[in-house]
């Protein structure tokens, strides 16, 4: 419990959709359909500029798969870590962590830029003397945004600070995005914060390396968002290893109406779906819950 953030929780506790025209009540852009893929990748350890150009190379190849499904792909998910591969001491991410100005980040955006698409991926940041573990969202006119992990892995506990400005969701041409990271989706409260926000997909750039745990990523579906988790795979260093299992999932409002394709477990992949925010933008809560004690307020009493 120790690792929860109740200070990064109150999005939870907004009651928008059970009012007239949520959307307007959070400022919901028009949605239309949009392609999204994951691609599933495994990055060689500490190089990364042969990384960054195995990144832009599978972007092209998401990019020709849509057109020969007559697809028009608008957002690409890399994994977490996907510049520099997996870090464990802080002594790695001195020599790979790079600032948001820096190599990673104009590659993509170059990248986005010549291909008409939006790519979410994860990337060690340095700011000053800090290091973040950071997913940043790019797109044709540069750098949208960027999430710092809330909700640390043991193995980036040696290395990085959290991230303390919460969970951050963006408005694009054709939906609302959320970013998480991997670890974070062990925690309910951080998707359903985004959620309520009116997110329409969640973007999870991962290494996730426990394949019996990887059920929680399917069982986030219930908070009525759209995934793609995009997933590194296979034995990486120091004993480390992904599962892959990349996931797009569409969210129906009936479960038997959910769409998903999943990567196997080996392998470089891409998944593609087109997704419809339409199907997000009717979401419904129904509970009774007192908020002031799962935040950690004081002065909550429980209801019966």
């Amino acid at each position: 419990m120790y690792e929860r953030r109740p200070e990064l929780y109150g999005g939870i506790a907004l009651d928008t959709y059970s009012q007239f025209e949520p959307e307007a009540l959070l400022g919901l852009v028009g949605g239309r359909e949009f392609g999204a893929a994951t691609l599933q990748f495994r990055p060689d350890p500490g190089k990364v500029e042969e990384n960054v150009r195995s990144m832009l190379a599978l972007m092209e190849q998401a990019v020709g798969l849509a057109a020969r499904r007559n697809v028009k792909l608008d957002l690409v998910v890399l994994p977490e870590l996907a510049s520099s591969g997996v870090i464990c001491d802080a002594g790695r991410a001195m020599t790979l962590a790079e600032e948001l100005s820096g190599f990673t980040v104009q590659a993509l955006v170059r990248g986005a830029r010549e291909m008409g698409l939006y790519v979410v991926a994860g990337l060690p940041e340095r700011e000053g003397s800090r290091f973040y573990n950071t997913a940043v969202l790019v797109g044709p006119e540069g750098l949208v945004g960027r999430y710092r992990k809330v909700h640390l892995a043991p193995r980036d506990r040696n290395w990085a600070h959290e991230g303390r400005a919460g969970f951050g969701f963006y408005d694009l041409p054709f939906a609302r995005v959320g970013l998480l990271l991997g670890y974070d989706l062990f925690f309910p409260e951080s998707v359903e914060n985004l959620s309520k926000q009116g997110v329409d997909i969640l973007c999870v750039p991962a290494l996730w390396d426990d394949e019996k745990s990887r059920f929680i990523w399917e069982a986030r579906v219930a908070e009525q968002v759209h995934m793609a988790v995009a997933n590194q795979w296979g034995t990486l260093v120091d004993g480390h290893s992904a599962c892959g299992g990349s996931l797009v999932l569409a969210y129906a409002r009936y479960a038997g109406e959910c769409r998903r394709v999943v990567s196997p477990s080996r392998g470089d992949h891409i998944n593609l779906l087109v997704l419809n925010p339409g199907a997000t933008r009717q979401k419904r809560f129904l509970e009774h819950v007192d908020y002031s004690l799962l935040l950690g307020r004081s002065g909550g009493s429980c209801r019966k």
